[in-house]
């Protein structure tokens, strides 16, 4: 896996370039300048990647090759999510004010705007069955079941749904909670729980970091799947009952397996510096991040 790993940022560092070649066309004369690329998402075939960089949405093949713009230039998009499917994607974007939804051809084509709401929300996964995108959102939510306070920070960002195709919001977690993804049979939610640092601080040490938490529909139970007082968060389903996480366990934010069986954390990549962002992956467990 740690091979698949280096593989996922060189590919990013291509796409880096395809997209600077790219501009470079559309505006001859002009020195050419980094690019930060964020958030990659790896198509769950493991085919393709979706970035962000410069506020839009791209997509590259996975084995290398041209990037390709999703959104236009003019406003800012941000967290791109894969349909189960790998056809469509789902978005947060400005354009019309706060960052709302959007769903878009994995192609290319027309964004459709799935929410309509003043305050910023974010997308954080497909639904296994494709039909639906969960994110973070800091509504009213449910007067005999809420008790995060609709605030503007983490604390009040708990779990939506809205269909792909357009439709109504509906609650999905009372409970404040980010990173929020389905195991594939839809029974089981990872989520991390939220903190009231902002999100891109590093190295805070103390009981109420964010942790990895697991529930179960079924029965409503919430599980710690992590402890400590380094941050864990920004978990992901793997084959044969594992996740991959985001640790600090190691002094920066590295990616970690846990096995769901044994319980026992496991140390994957080991970063020292700079910490690792937005891990995603693959039906068949290969990995993408940022750093």
């Amino acid at each position: 896996m740690r091979r698949l790993l280096v593989t996922a940022l060189l590919l990013l560092c291509t796409a880096e370039g395809r997209a600077e070649e790219h501009r470079a066309e559309e505006h001859p004369g002009e020195e050419p300048r980094t690019l930060w690329l964020r958030e990659p998402a790896l198509s769950p075939d493991g085919s393709r990647i979706a970035f962000r960089s410069r506020g839009r949405i791209w997509t590259v093949p996975a084995a290398g090759g041209e990037a390709r713009a999703l959104t236009g230039a003019g406003a800012h998009a941000e967290t791109p999510v894969w349909a189960p499917d790998g056809r469509s994607l789902a978005f947060a974007s400005d354009r019309s004010g706060a960052l709302n939804l959007y769903g878009v051809p994995a192609g290319g084509g027309e964004a459709r705007r799935l929410t309509w709401y003043s305050l910023d929300e974010r997308p954080m996964s497909v639904t296994p069955d494709g039909r639906s995108v969960l994110f973070a959102s800091a509504r009213l939510g449910d007067a005999t079941r809420t008790f995060a306070p609709p605030l503007r920070s983490e604390l009040a960002s708990q779990v939506y749904a809205v269909p792909l195709a357009g439709g109504r919001e509906t609650l999905v977690l009372p409970n404040a909670a980010l990173d929020a993804a389905w195991d594939p049979e839809g029974r089981r939610l990872l989520y991390t729980s939220p903190n009231i640092e902002q999100r891109f601080r590093q190295h805070q040490v103390s009981q109420a970091v964010r942790q990895v938490w697991l529930y179960d529909a079924a029965t409503g139970r919430h599980e710690r799947l992590t402890d400590g007082t380094r941050e864990n968060r920004g978990a992901v389903w793997l084959p044969g009952g594992e996740i991959a996480y985001l640790g600090e366990a190691s002094g920066t934010l590295n990616v970690w397996r846990l096995s769901l069986a044994d319980r026992v954390p496991r140390q994957v990549t080991r970063f020292d510096g700079a910490p690792v962002r937005s891990l995603s992956a693959s039906r068949t467990g290969d990995l993408a991040f940022a750093r």
